[in-house]
């Protein structure tokens, strides 16, 4: 029962972030906002490697998540200082 709770929660949290992001990437294209996406993609990759190692820390039998984990969040910190504004 727990893991079918789990699997539950994951599919809503699923379904919410990709709908939000849908609606950012339509009021971006309407140009109702204006989003520098060379500043949004260091962190979104930053976050996501954080997802992989939040799993890690909840079941450490998945090892194989610190790979993507780390890899993301290095790749998030490289982008995310490449493109500031003011860093030569």
């Amino acid at each position: 029962m727990k893991r079918h709770k789990r699997k539950f929660l994951f599919s809503i949290v699923w379904g919410v972030s990709l709908v939000v992001i849908g609606v950012v990437f339509l009021f971006s294209t309407l140009e109702v906002i204006s989003i520098e996406w060379e500043m949004v993609i260091g962190p979104v990759l930053a976050a996501a490697g954080l997802l992989f190692l939040l799993v890690f820390i909840t079941d450490t039998t998945e090892w194989w998540m610190l790979i993507p984990g780390f890899v993301l969040i290095g790749l998030g910190i490289n982008l995310f200082t490449l493109k500031k504004p003011g860093i030569s």
